[in-house]
């Protein structure tokens, strides 16, 4: 009895002892050190024996305190990092437990579940606003489209023009069909989802999909009687002329005309949530004959974001300039050199008019830090000063797990001025929600693991990856396809821009390098796939390939299988008739076009319900093509470099001489400076994924490199170059006046090829930025 009073006493007396540990007071200062040695360095001044758990060890720690208790920084600590102290016998550890992990994974389920149930009720009342669609609501709409198709001068009357006609289209059955589909979905579905699921739905289910809900038919029901409604009416309307002055954004509503004279013998219903848009989910309908024909394909997004206000507030520009004008008398931030000159550079690579004669390249200093990330961390020149000066600015206790997203401050919206701690701060609480990074607790200022995206945590890049990608770069003098696949196979997540992205167009100081990373940055996912596939296979696989054999994918390793797997099933890659470079689906419209083609669906696991067929195999095709290099100002902006073939630069110059049938392009050529021009040689890697007699997929890679040393003049460039460049000239010029000869002068003869690029180009581009700004659902029916 007396030893057990013993040992409770001596419990009792060691938490005693820890609790008094706890509240006394320590200043501390870190730069950008591991987490891990924090802790070390607070036990060192404390006693507090501190520990991390797993890869929090090597989390980066950004932290200026002074005379607060132990307890007060370590709560800071575990909001910063997103983990919990947990009281073992040798030390206090921090971690993500299972407790947490649930309790953070409930949390974000249920933000999920908010913002979709909101977005859902928003769809239901907009559609609940449009009424019926009949003859009456019809007629409406073609005639205010028509009323539409005379392009306005003012800028702003055109934006108006282009929202109202995003109104109308919002009102045409196939937007209607998008919404009604959305809707019925439970949202505890949408919600459950995760970055890179996807899950199909069938009329008609296979093994690898799921039973259609019974909501979903009756909204493909009133969608055709709602667009044979609409095809009757369109009937006495003429076919629309996309080369009329009004473009191609009014002739899209009254394109297409299809009429249901059956019902889809198959529909399918399939639900992505992507890398690219992790807060929303893509949900595709496809309505398919008993050929497997694509009779319909509808694409919608539903926003799961948490957020009031996706975009930019409407005030943004207003409060910009308050706070600019409340710093106007501010010191400005002092960075040490390193830092200095890192934005410097930055900033004149990116936004500055500079001529090429005018830039100085990096400091011998600035390169060893560039080219040894594992010694010299980015975030030490790149945000740690600027973290420190906005503690202090605010008199705060700063306490920050900075991603590498924070290296991108030295980029914000006010780079081309002085560095102002009110101003830089104040736009990173403009956004008040708890998704943002910054977050103001009294007088603590806390960074946390996040990034702008809501994603739950994004990690710094490897620096022993990222130093391997870079110095690969500068030894080959470019970002070639090889380093692009390094970086493929060593990133976890591709931001907007990253580091390296940054990094070797710094080295490198070559503004093609730097375009060549930008695209790449923007690619879709698929594309980067393909490149970690490209980067896994052998040398012995590619030269089989090169010398016209074939890869049988069963043969493949496992973590190449993979990859060949989540490209087919999991990016909704188009799988198309053996011979046909896309999928065309007016192509099965007239019934002489009626064949017996075996059309695989764009869903591929219809055609392949158990995975990957074992007879399955890949080619290669390699192509050579000449490109020319062009460095290029439009209306003042700063000199970038684009990679032209000589049919480009022939139709440029044609449309510079005699104008293009398109207003809004003929004044962008016309505004093209070209600078200097480089020979260059691409090499194009077109993969083709053969997955049965009557279906493949085609997947290319580009690598270009340039041959040539830079010339000042087009006359400059070799012989045979200009002869071609000459030639297509030639042809573009009699090709735009036929077009205008055909339509008596105002466009609209036969659609050239060079009108269908840059229609869809600008489809494309739509698209894009609708889905990835917009917090509403859009919908494109491509049919």
């Amino acid at each position: 009895m007396r030893r057990i009073l013993l040992l409770v006493c001596f419990a009792l007396g060691a938490t005693l002892s820890s609790a008094q540990s706890l509240t006394q007071k320590i200043s501390y200062h870190a730069e950008a050190i591991p987490l891990k040695t924090v802790c070390e360095e607070i036990a060192e001044k404390t006693g507090v024996k501190l520990a991390a758990a797993g890869t929090l060890n090597s989390m980066l720690m950004v932290i200026d305190v002074k005379d607060v208790t132990v307890q007060d920084l370590m709560d800071r600590l575990a909001v910063a990092v997103e983990a919990d102290w947990v009281h073992e016998a040798a030390s206090i550890r921090l971690t993500r437990t299972s407790t947490f992990l649930r309790k953070k994974a409930n949390e974000a389920y249920q933000k999920r579940l908010k913002a979709f149930t909101k977005a859902q009720k928003e769809m239901l009342d907009s559609l609940s606003k449009l009424g019926a669609f009949d003859t009456k609501a019809a007629l409406a709409i073609v005639k205010e489209t028509e009323s539409l198709q005379t392009k306005p001068a003012d800028e702003d009357e055109e934006m108006k023009r282009y929202e109202r006609i995003s109104e109308l289209e919002g009102k045409l059955p196939k937007s209607r069909l998008g919404e009604r589909v959305a809707v019925s979905l439970k949202p505890e579905v949408l919600a459950a989802m995760k970055k890179g699921d996807r899950v199909v739905l069938s009329t008609t289910p296979n093994r690898m999909q799921q039973p259609m809900p019974s909501s979903v038919i009756p909204a493909v029901k009133q969608f055709m009687a709602e667009q044979n409604v609409w095809a009757d009416v369109l009937g006495g309307v003429p076919e629309p002329n996309y080369e009329d002055e009004g473009g191609w954004e009014t002739a899209q509503l009254l394109s297409y005309r299809r009429r249901f004279t059956a019902a889809p013998a198959k529909v399918l219903l399939i639900l992505t949530c992507g890398s690219e848009m992790s807060a929303s989910v893509s949900v595709e309908l496809q309505l398919l004959d008993a050929k497997g024909r694509a009779m319909a394909y509808l694409n919608t997004y539903i926003s799961g974001s948490s957020r009031e206000d996706y975009e930019v507030p409407e005030d943004y520009e207003k409060q910009i300039l308050k706070l600019r004008e409340g710093a106007a008398k501010e010191e400005p931030i002092k960075l040490n050199p390193l830092a200095e000159e890192f934005r410097a550079k930055l900033s004149g690579q990116y936004f500055s008019e500079q001529d090429e004669a005018e830039k100085k390249p990096i400091s011998p200093e600035l390169r060893a830090a560039l080219l040894n990330p594992e010694k010299h961390d980015p975030l030490k020149f790149g945000a740690t000063d600027i973290l420190f000066a906005l503690g202090k600015h605010g008199k705060f206790q700063l306490v920050a797990a900075p991603g590498d997203f924070m290296v991108m401050m030295a980029l914000y919206m006010g780079s081309e001025t002085a560095l102002k701690a009110s101003e830089l701060l104040g736009m990173m609480l403009m956004t008040k929600d708890e998704d943002n990074p910054a977050v103001v607790d009294g007088e603590w200022l806390i960074f946390k693991r996040a990034d702008f995206s809501e994603m739950a945590e994004f990690g710094s890049i490897n620096r022993s990856a990222l130093g391997q990608v870079i110095r690969q770069a500068v030894k080959v003098g470019r970002v070639s396809l090889d380093v692009q696949c390094l970086i493929a196979l060593q990133e976890g997540e591709q931001s907007y821009w990253s580091l390296y992205s940054i990094y070797p167009s710094l080295l490198l100081d070559d503004p093609a390098s730097q375009s060549m990373m930008y695209r790449y940055g923007r690619r879709r996912e698929a594309s980067r796939e393909m490149m970690q596939l490209h980067g896994l296979l052998t040398q012995s696989q590619k030269q089989a390939l090169i010398n016209g054999g074939r890869i049988a994918i069963a043969d493949l390793t496992p973590q190449q299988k993979q990859i060949v797997f989540d490209m087919i099933f999991k990016n909704g890659e188009s799988i198309t008739p053996p011979g046909q470079n896309e999928f065309d689906p007016e192509m099965f419209e007239e019934e002489e076009d009626e064949e017996d083609w075996e059309y695989a669906p764009q869903e591929p696991t219809e055609l392949f319900p158990n995975g990957l067929p074992l007879d399955a195999f890949i080619t290669l095709e390699l192509e050579e093509n000449p490109m020319v290099q062009i460095e290029q100002t439009y209306e003042g902006s700063g000199l970038h470099t684009t990679q032209q073939d000589p049919e480009s630069i022939g139709y440029q110059l044609a449309a510079k001489e005699v104008g293009s049938t398109d207003m809004e392009m003929q004044e962008y050529y016309r505004s093209i400076e070209w600078k200097s021009f480089r020979m260059a040689k691409q090499t194009v890697w077109n993969y083709k994924f053969n997955l049965s007699k009557d279906a493949e997929m085609q997947v290319p890679l580009s690598d270009t490199e340039p041959t040539g040393a830079k010339v000042k003049r087009l006359e400059d460039l070799p012989s045979d170059i200009q002869d071609l460049i000459k030639k297509a000239k030639e042809e573009a010029i009699k090709e735009i006046k036929e077009q205008r000869k055909g339509d008596g002068g105002g466009g609209g003869g036969d659609f050239s090829s060079y009108s269908i690029k840059y229609v869809l180009d600008r489809t494309f581009s739509e698209c894009e930025r609708a889905t990835t700004h917009s917090s509403r659902s859009f919908a494109f029916l491509w049919l």
